[in-house]
């Protein structure tokens, strides 16, 4: 191999991946206080953030911008704003994440950020689609209780070293595939079914194989629930 083969292919990984670009510009994008945000134009909007977002973003991101420059849309700038405020002060508040801002997150943090704020949009567009009909957004009380319910439905991720506690919206697909939950918290009911099922397969129900179990069926993964039944790991 050459020197510049060798070297194309440090400086290959040492670049950033697409997704952290785009993920960086959504943030950057979300942090933009709300009067810059209304006197952007349609050329820098799309030169400066539309453009460098991926297909994921530049819907919502559309969407955020043509709210906050229609000068007859403040109620919908105040529950956007509201409900960030809100979310970021809950993931503070449970320690998932550290930083003031979504633009300063870095690795983990940013990863399972993005993952909660989507999951939490989607979940109260859904909310006040189909409970309120579309007749009014959701309240502050009503997004603090979607969103708390959301960090706080939490798996246990097995680690090296040390397990760790994290909101199942936030989990990585390698943490899916390391989910537990103890014993004291599954459900009787639910706990005697993978008991069963697993004796059926010819399997001695452990409790590390149940809270594994129990874990896969938490996060819908069935592959690895129904191998777990099976007795392989």
């Amino acid at each position: 191999m050459t020197e510049n083969q060798k070297h194309a292919i440090r400086t290959a990984a040492a670049a950033p991946r697409l997704s952290d670009a785009t993920d960086q510009a959504w943030l950057n994008f979300l942090d933009l206080p709300p009067d810059s945000l209304s006197e952007m134009t349609l050329e820098d909007f799309q030169a400066n953030h539309w453009g460098k977002m991926d297909a994921t973003k530049r819907d919502r991101a559309v969407a955020r911008w043509k709210v906050f420059t229609d000068g007859s849309k403040a109620a919908q700038v105040s529950n956007i704003v509201s409900f960030e405020k809100q979310l970021l002060s809950s993931l503070k508040l449970s320690k998932f994440i550290t930083k003031d801002t979504r633009g300063s997150l870095k690795g983990n943090e940013k990863d399972r950020f993005l993952r909660i704020e989507a999951e939490a949009a989607r979940l109260i567009e859904g909310f006040e689609t189909t409970e309120l009909q579309g007749k009014r957004k959701a309240s502050p009380s009503e997004r603090k209780g979607i969103i708390d319910g959301l960090i706080k439905d939490e798996v246990v991720i097995e680690g090296f070293f040390f397990d760790k506690t994290l909101p199942i919206s936030g989990l990585s697909k390698d943490e899916r595939g390391n989910v537990t939950v103890p014993l004291e918290k599954i459900p009787e009911q639910n706990q005697r079914k993978i008991e069963n099922l697993m004796r059926a397969n010819g399997v001695i129900p452990t409790a590390d194989k149940v809270s594994r179990a129990y874990g896969a069926f938490r996060v819908k993964d069935r592959a690895s629930f129904n191998k777990l039944l099976q007795g392989v790991r």
